[in-house]
Order: C-alpha cells, then sequence, then structure tokens
C-alpha cells in the first residue's frame, strides 16, 4: 500500500487509531518529521517529495524481501499508485551569495540559462547566481507551466516575457529583461510546442 501522510481531511495517521491496518505500507510525504512514527505503524519504507525512480524501486525492492507472495500484482498496484501521484516541482533554489546562504523562489526566477559549461537562474531584480543543475535537469524539475526552453542555452519563465515577434527562418524573438541576441530567439525546432505552451 502506498499512503500521503497528509490528506485533504487530516493526517494519515489518524486511520491508524481508529482501524487496523495490517498491510506494510510505503509512506510518500513532503516532510520528514513522521518518519519514526511511520515505521510504528507497519512501514516498509518512507518517500520525500519529490519522489525519484530510484527511491520507489528501492522502497518495492524492500517490499519485495518481506513479502514475497504475489509480488507481481503488487509491484503493479504500486506502479499504478505512483502514475497518479501529483507531480512535485522544484519549488526554490539555494544559491550562495558571499559567504551567506539563501533561497530563492522559484516564483521569483525570469530565466536559467548556461554559459561555458556553468548554470546560472536569474531572478527578477537581475541578480544572477550559479547552481549545481544542467538546463536538461531543470527541464524536469521546473513546472511545465510556468517555464519552458526556448532553445539550447535558455529555460524562460512565462511571467518573464512581455513581447514575442517573428524572426529569420520561422524563429521567434523574445522580449524579456536581461535576454539578448541569440539567448533570446527561440529554436525553429521548438517554437511550435513554445505557441502550445503559450496557448495553455
Amino acid at each position: 500500500m502506498v499512503l500521503d501522510i497528509h490528506l485533504a481531511d487530516g493526517i494519515s495517521f489518524d486511520i491508524f487509531s481508529r482501524v487496523s491496518i495490517d498491510k506494510p505500507i510505503i509512506f510518500t510525504t513532503a516532510y520528514s518529521e513522521y518518519a519514526i512514527k511511520a515505521f510504528d505503524v507497519n512501514s516498509v519504507d518512507y518517500l520525500l517529495k519529490p519522489i525519484g525512480m530510484d527511491d520507489l524501486k528501492k522502497a518495492i525492492d524492500k517490499f519485495k524481501k518481506f513479502n514475497p507472495v504475489d509480488n507481481h500484482k503488487v509491484l503493479e498496484n504500486i506502479s499504478n499508485a505512483y502514475q497518479q501521484l501529483p507531480k512535485q516541482y522544484k519549488s526554490r533554489f539555494m544559491v550562495k551569495i558571499g559567504q551567506s546562504i539563501d533561497s530563492i523562489r522559484s516564483e521569483n526566477i525570469i530565466h536559467f540559462q548556461t554559459n561555458d559549461g556553468l548554470t546560472f537562474l536569474l531572478t527578477e531584480n537581475g541578480k544572477r547566481y550559479p547552481i549545481d543543475y544542467t538546463l536538461d535537469q531543470l527541464e524536469s524539475l521546473m513546472s511545465p507551466d510556468d517555464f519552458f526552453r526556448i532553445n539550447r542555452k535558455v529555460i524562460l519563465s512565462i511571467s518573464s516575457i512581455s513581447k514575442v515577434s517573428t524572426y529569420l527562418n520561422g524563429r521567434l524573438i523574445i522580449s524579456s529583461p536581461y535576454l539578448n541576441g541569440d539567448e533570446s530567439i527561440v529554436s525553429r525546432e521548438r517554437v511550435y510546442d513554445f505557441k502550445n505552451w503559450l496557448d495553455k
């Protein structure tokens, strides 16, 4: 059984005070403080959101060791449950400012950019911070409703776009703060998807 700790009407641990459940459980949550309590109630594993496929596979393997019967059906049920979990996207980034560490919220980011093998995030007030992610990684970490990769160098926030214009060879050019030259051009192979993204 896969069970989220935080439910719409309370915390799932309340269920165990009312009903006896003897099935092993994989708990999911965005909060680490319930880990000890989870293992008091038949927990096989405790997965923090966003849940990675590697972590889920390890939890299932652990379940299979203790429950060898009907593994195929259980695996199928858990896989189906995982597919139904709402996707959790990255909401903030830790950045270094001098000797200090700060947290930048995703809604304050206007774009991500790669330059000479380094990746930077740029905030709405024009500040630029290096981060330890590639653009390929960021594409899956950021909400696709809010961010789009316009070319091989830039992932852009929809909130930062002030104007979109046609450009040479079927491409588009974006007016957005702190983007210049080729950085602001939507590559030809991304134009169709970009238009659909704007039209959501």
